[in-house]
């Protein structure tokens, strides 16, 4: 009898481990996915795109992009949908100096599709016109979440790029005016988070923008003010800076209040950001 229950209970055992080893986590899948330039180029249109990412999985999707940046629409008729999707990269409307869309990865992580979005600087003048271009990646199903890397530093000669961190010098004097004064964040595995603050109006001299961020909880308190010598010039320019704030992240929102001096302008705004991953408010357009 005792070695009966002996092997009943060394049978119980091995079926409850069974049961324990079928309900462990499947791994979640993580793979690169290839990826290939369709199409790319910088629409002047009067209607500005206001879809920045888009993933055609259709070729009525496809045709409708294009239409939307005055396009042949025949050009979706180059994809075999049954197979592949189409990533559709608009930049918001930038005057000189503009930039050219890449995609620098595509992943596979568990359930969704991770796409990686560069920008690097085309040197041209012009009239204010959107980046776009058209990638082919693999149809997977998974949905697809657009993450943007922050601009690499500029090692030519022309100042008007965005700086790792400072402030540029004039954008455009007796140009076009850009589209709208904007607030881009990417928040690092540091705690850190790099803010480019893109056209602000200040005064056409060698000023810089110094900023102070505080973060109190879900709040992040900014004062951005414009720093410059006894020397002022007569005229104003849009100019970009850039600085980096300590910020403990990982949060779903985050209450942003801003306020603005420059020689120019003076301004307050509020708004709110994720805490997590990286993006762009426009907090005034004209």
């Amino acid at each position: 009898m005792k070695n009966r229950w002996l092997k009943l209970s060394w049978l119980l055992l091995g079926f409850g481990l069974a049961v324990l080893a079928s309900c462990k986590p499947v791994p979640e899948e993580e793979y690169d996915l290839e990826f290939a330039m369709l199409h790319s180029g910088n629409y002047q249109g009067n209607a500005p795109v206001e879809s920045n990412y888009t993933v055609c999985t259709d070729k009525a999707s496809y045709a409708r992009l294009c239409s939307s940046l005055s396009l042949d629409e025949s050009l979706a008729g180059e994809v075999d949908f049954s197979q592949y999707s189409v990533l559709g990269l608009v930049d918001t409307l930038r005057p000189y100096p503009t930039y050219r869309l890449e995609v620098a990865r595509v992943r596979v992580e568990g359930n969704a599709v991770e796409v990686q979005v560069k920008r690097e600087l085309e040197v041209q003048e012009g009239l204010p016109s959107q980046a776009y271009a058209f990638f082919r990646i693999p149809k997977t199903g998974k949905p697809v979440r657009f993450v943007e890397l922050p601009f690499e530093p500029y090692s030519g000669e022309n100042p008007n790029y965005m700086p790792e961190l400072g402030t540029t010098g004039c954008l455009a004097i007796g140009k076009s005016n850009p589209d709208a004064e904007t607030f881009w964040f990417k928040f690092l595995d540091d705690g850190k988070m790099v803010v480019e603050r893109r056209n602000l109006l200040m005064n056409c001299a060698q000023t810089t923008l110094e900023a102070s961020v505080v973060q109190d909880g879900s709040r992040l308190i900014i004062h951005e003010e414009e720093q410059h010598g006894p020397d002022l010039t007569v005229c104003r320019c849009y100019k970009n800076a850039a600085y980096m704030a300590d910020v403990t992240g990982g949060r779903d929102s985050l209450q942003v209040e801003l306020s603005l001096s420059t020689t120019e302008i003076s301004r307050v705004y509020a708004f709110k950001i994720p805490g997590h991953g990286s993006g762009e408010v426009v907090l005034r357009s004209w």
